[in-house]
């Protein structure tokens, strides 16, 4: 009777933990005696193998779309990205067509693009192994520069250079000389610091002369101060540990664009 209760108290525990009943049969039955508190142990650990099998089944069942391709994440996502951008290329390929052939009118064939490459795109995520949050937010800043301040504003000098190579030479110099680490973040370096607001502001400079050059700007010392105090103010923000925990792919260029709207 009582290794029949405690049979029934293993089921009702799995029912929010893990599917024990399968195996509970191997472990009681309604003959044999209660075990003592060691051997329920060594039973309840075996369970917890048998349970972990059964999820890494579940988890290559789930992962199969991508490992058909790789079992390299880099070279199974290469090749992921290849047939994404196939698949649209294809699309677009046809309804340039359409439109050649005047099978749809101008206004309906751009609306048939709008409907069927991001919706074939989305067919396509599962042949992705994961989400690169970080490339995303890079090309996400570059295109939104481009499409909201575009060449003639200074904020968007400020956002890419600080991101591009602010970002990028701080990594560098850090893994390379950053031994002495910032006091209030061990993963950060004072070299990788200073090096990401000095590339940053010298960059901004840089571009802030090319684009005056064309009559996009007009370069001026306020211009320069401004660059300066964004570069870092930018370099302050990717230093701190919530940078490094959200992504400072998003915060630099967010810090560039809300300090350069202040001081440019």
């Amino acid at each position: 009777m009582a290794s029949t209760f405690f049979y029934l108290c293993i089921t009702v525990k799995s029912k929010s933990n893990f599917d024990f009943c399968s195996h509970s049969r191997l472990f009681f039955s309604n003959s044999s005696p209660l075990p003592s508190s060691s051997d329920f142990l060594h039973r309840y650990k075996f369970g917890q193998q048998l349970e972990g099998k059964h999820r890494r089944k579940l988890r290559r069942k789930f992962t199969s779309p991508v490992a058909m391709f790789s079992e390299n994440p880099v070279v199974s996502d290469v090749i992921a990205t290849a047939l994404s951008g196939g698949i649209a290329l294809s699309l677009l390929r046809l309804w340039e067509e359409t439109a050649k052939r005047g099978l749809f009118d101008q206004k309906l064939n751009r609306k048939l693009v709008h409907v069927s490459v991001g919706l074939a795109f989305m067919l396509c995520w599962p042949m992705f192994r994961e989400l690169l949050k970080g490339p995303l937010y890079y090309a996400s800043t570059i295109t939104l520069a481009g499409a909201i301040y575009w060449r003639t504003s200074p904020i968007a000098i400020a956002a890419i250079c600080n991101l591009c190579a602010g970002d990028g030479i701080a990594d560098i110099v850090g893994r390379r000389f950053g031994k002495h680490k910032l006091p209030y973040n061990r993963n950060k370096s004072i070299v990788g610091s200073i090096a990401m607001a000095t590339a940053g502001f010298l960059a901004s400079i840089g571009y802030m002369h090319y684009f005056s050059s064309f009559g996009y700007v007009q370069e001026s010392p306020e211009m320069v101060l401004g660059f300066f105090m964004v570069s870092v103010a930018a370099a302050l923000v990717e230093s701190h540990p919530l940078s490094t925990g959200i992504d400072d792919n998003l915060t630099v260029p967010l810090a560039s664009v809300l300090v350069g709207s202040f001081v440019l």
